[in-house]
């Protein structure tokens, strides 16, 4: 009988103790898995098919990944090679945006520069035909207030802020955006992809970067113990990133190279490439690093570089658009 009571007082010595752990653990801030974007972006690809598609009815899909509402693709197959030709109507010449595509018989075709909240006139053409197609976006989903600037030309402005990356034409105009914030420097890389901050935040620090195209899908994503604090520079084999210290990363792999200890806070980067030198800002001192020797110089001065909100073609390939693999 002893043993029996004694077992049931450890039995309830351990549901209580549960019982209370639940309730600490439950008082505090609930615990959320985060998904990766390349993950909920895997099953995409799939729907982006140009077999049992021709050019009188083509495959039309609108913002295929979900972050990039002002775009879309036109997939589709043809019985001989054909070059296409693909013109996204616009207020006038300088806002009308066209490219054109190495002959195949299998099409993918991105459209990029289509406003918002409008009825989009889309035109592909063959040297035997040519089809207009009517692409429906909905109004802007996040909350943008484009800056007014003076653009006379036919690229497109790019703008990267602390909200949600932007594009505006020379009618400043939205003509592209990300309805996340993937955001700080937004240049192109030389494999025409984008590498912006992660939208993921600890202590309002984004917790890495992820190399993007313009349709929104993520090939790659860079997570960093200390976090990103908005500007790199590429290299033909590396990144090297500001975070609390600087970073060199294989940009192939995202293997960990190089750790440089920083005895101050930077701003920004830049890069010579004759002589090898990465400089490093902030408001008071430029430190020169050069990458062969590993030596440091610094300067008591600070020299600011201006974000030039960079002028670029939405198009700058021949190429149709590759179904790959994201890491």
């Amino acid at each position: 009988m002893k043993k029996v009571l004694l077992g049931l007082s450890f039995l309830f010595i351990i549901i209580s103790i549960s019982l209370i752990g639940y309730k600490i653990i439950s008082a505090k801030q609930e615990i959320k898995r985060i998904s990766s974007p390349i993950t909920n972006q895997k099953d995409k690809d799939s729907y982006i098919t140009p077999y049992g598609y021709t050019l009188d009815n083509p495959n039309i899909i609108l913002n295929p990944y979900d972050i990039s509402p002002l775009t879309a693709i036109i997939a589709f197959t043809t019985k001989e090679n054909e070059e296409i030709t693909v013109t996204i109507k616009g207020k006038d010449q300088n806002t009308t945006i066209t490219n054109k595509f190495k002959p195949t018989t299998i099409h993918y075709i991105p459209i990029y520069g289509l406003y918002p909240n409008n009825k989009n006139e889309v035109v592909i053409s063959t040297k035997k035909e040519t089809k207009t197609y009517t692409i429906n976006t909905t109004p802007i989903e996040v909350n943008i207030n484009p800056i007014k600037l003076d653009n006379n030309s036919n690229k497109l402005t790019f703008i990267s802020d602390n909200d949600y990356p932007y594009a505006i034409d020379s009618n400043n105009d939205i003509r592209w955006y990300l309805n996340k914030k993937y955001t700080n420097k937004i240049n192109r890389l030389t494999n025409n992809n984008f590498l912006l901050s992660t939208d993921i935040l600890v202590d309002n620090i984004p917790t890495g970067l992820v190399e993007i195209d313009l349709l929104g899908k993520i090939y790659k994503e860079y997570y960093l113990e200390e976090g990103y604090l908005g500007d790199y520079i590429e290299t033909d084999t590396n990144y090297y990133i500001l975070s609390k210290n600087l970073l060199e990363i294989n940009k192939l792999n995202g293997e960990k190279y190089k750790y440089y200890n920083l005895d101050t806070t930077y701003n920004n980067l830049s890069y010579l490439k004759e002589t090898n030198t990465i400089t490093l800002y902030n408001k008071d001192i430029t430190t020169n690093l050069n990458l062969d020797t590993k030596k440091t110089t610094k300067e008591e001065k600070s020299t600011k570089i201006e974000n030039n909100n960079p002028q670029l073609s939405l198009y700058t390939t021949n190429e149709d658009y590759k179904i790959a693999t994201s890491k």
